[in-house]
């Protein structure tokens, strides 16, 4: 097979599964239902891991921060200082190490690949050595957005902007980047939907949503690119 087909079907395999994959465990991990999450708990060697991620995710990120609005982590230190003593109970340092889930730490390369990696072998053996190749970059994709894009996410805009390294501030002023901006919004608002920063998996997974005339209005005040 040509090296460019190789290539183009490598690229477009893995951002398949990569997308796909960051929408599936955001959603079975990140949201897991009260059901899902009283199985872990009754496996706590097996699923202890799952359970700290969910409450790192779901009730750190989702509930006890960006109670005001989605660019305000915290209103104050004394709201800090009530965060602290409740995650406090918990005993899990990567809560604060990880900014109570503005980013992520390279053990998510390691449970976010586990799931696309294995790709690459197949794509190798299956169409040749330049898909396995074009493969490579796209299962870091989505960790690497968790960990250095979607801190600013949670920003207004222009000030992320100014305070972000230059190379994250050039994606961020993208028209990809601000419809990430305005995906991750809308995720905070209805948490059963949009799970991506790598976009792609929520429109094929039918958990994509479009804003309405209310969130917009909502993203303008506070600095979210609405378009």
């Amino acid at each position: 097979m040509n090296a460019w087909v190789q290539i183009a079907v490598g690229l477009g395999a893995s951002y398949l599964a990569a997308t796909l994959a960051e929408s599936i465990q955001h959603r079975v991990v990140g949201h897991a239902g009260a059901r899902r999450r009283r199985f872990w708990a009754r496996h706590p060697r097996l699923c202890g891991f799952l359970l700290r991620a969910h409450y790192r995710h779901a009730v750190v990120h989702h509930g006890l921060t960006f109670a005001r609005d989605h660019v305000t982590q915290f209103l104050d230190e004394a709201d800090k200082a009530r965060v602290d003593a409740v995650i406090g109970r918990r005993g899990d340092p990567l809560i604060e190490r990880e900014r109570y889930g503005l980013t992520v730490g390279v053990r998510a390369f390691l449970t976010f690949g586990a799931a696309v990696w294995p790709l690459v072998p197949g794509l190798y053996w299956a169409i040749g050595p330049c898909a396995a190749l074009a493969a490579l970059p796209a299962p870091l994709a989505a960790p690497l957005l968790s960990m250095f894009v979607h801190p600013y996410l949670h920003l207004p805009h222009r000030e992320a902007l100014r305070r972000a390294p230059r190379p994250v501030a050039c994606l961020l002023r993208t028209s990809y980047f601000r419809a990430v901006a305005r995906h991750h919004y809308l995720h905070h608002v209805y948490p059963r939907f949009n799970f991506n920063l790598l976009m792609g998996g929520d429109w094929l997974l039918r958990t994509h949503r479009r804003p309405s005339p209310e969130d917009l209005r909502a993203m303008e005040a506070i600095d979210v690119p609405t378009d």
